[in-house]
């Protein structure tokens, strides 16, 4: 791909959950091949002259995007290529060789192919992508938080019982971990953890934070409707409703994977703030591990096994799934 397009520098991206030492010493015999994983894929793309993957989300983001994206298919497997695989694959040019790889680049870069475009693709777009207009994905989340913190109606629970039932669900949790990171080819290792999750300096988690504000100045996308702290009611003796701010739930947000995850749940934080929560953001593994030592809240996770369930029904008000 280098000797084909000698005016041009290759940036490889591998998957998170990828190492990396394979691909930087192909790359080191290159001179304009750079593996690097840094970032959010999006500010990469803006960048692109076109992305190549196999059955990659980031297919999904460069249709949306408007940028040509090619699905290199040199094996094929079609339970796969069009199961799990089929959205990312159906929404790009396909190549199945080498030489058609180059031609359909070599007609991209000489601008006379876009993006992948038609009524087919657009179709399959709109029922696999929901709520595409309107407002963000995180201020409808929000919108959802602020109608569970306002539907509660009593105090956060701090009896003896409660505490000892997060410390003991807690010890349980860490015991269970440390048993399955021993275990062959387990993701609970410390080292598989570190790779997803290396790791932000305070520095660099404020930079993304005010680069979030430089953007909601811009663009205006914050209504006066929205910017409400959510209020929390409860019962008065002579049965009136009194509001009771200090009871709004933190918000706990567990991130897995930190080069997709971490802006995107950043953004959900910093909307949450602008509504009156308090959010808790960080590793998945360490805040799983200390989630009893955390204030009782909202347990925000993309997904929820019997096990997280059951640590959020013990550790939290509530455990929900986005």
């Amino acid at each position: 791909m280098e000797k084909s397009f000698p005016d041009y520098t290759i940036v490889v991206r591998p998957h998170p959950t990828e190492g990396h030492d394979v691909y930087r010493r192909i790359a080191a015999e290159c001179r304009r091949v750079k593996v690097t994983n840094d970032g959010n894929v999006v500010p990469w793309l803006l960048s692109a002259k076109a992305l190549i993957h196999n059955g990659c989300t980031t297919g999904v983001e460069a249709f949306e995007m408007r940028v040509p994206a090619i699905s290199y298919r040199a094996t094929v497997n079609e339970t796969y290529d069009s199961g799990f695989y089929r959205l990312p694959n159906a929404l790009s040019h396909n190549c199945f060789s080498f030489a058609e790889l180059r031609n359909t680049l070599q007609r991209i870069v000489q601008g006379a192919l876009g993006a992948p475009n038609g009524e087919n693709r657009r179709a399959l777009v709109r029922r696999h992508l929901a709520a595409q207009e309107g407002p963000l994905a995180c201020e409808r989340m929000v919108d959802v938080l602020e109608q569970i913190a306002s539907d509660q109606t009593r105090p956060l629970s701090r009896s003896a019982l409660r505490r000892f039932e997060r410390w003991l669900t807690t010890l349980g949790l860490h015991g269970i971990r440390n048993v399955k990171s021993w275990l062959p080819g387990s993701h609970n290792r410390p080292e598989f953890q570190r790779h997803r999750y290396p790791g932000l300096p305070l520095e660099e988690v404020s930079e993304r934070l005010a680069r979030f504000q430089r953007c909601w100045a811009t663009a205006r996308i914050w209504r006066s409707s929205r910017s409400r702290r959510p209020s929390i009611a409860s019962e008065r003796p002579d049965g009136r409703r009194r509001k009771c701010m200090h009871l709004i739930p933190p918000l706990i947000i567990p991130v897995e994977n930190q080069v997709r995850e971490m802006d995107p749940k950043l953004l959900l934080a910093c909307l949450a703030a602008r509504r009156g929560f308090t959010s808790i953001i960080g590793s998945h593994r360490e805040i799983d591990f200390r989630i009893a030592s955390f204030p009782r809240g909202l347990y925000l996770n993309k997904s929820m096994t019997n096990a997280i369930s059951r640590c959020s029904r013990s550790c939290t008000e509530s455990g929900m799934a986005f």
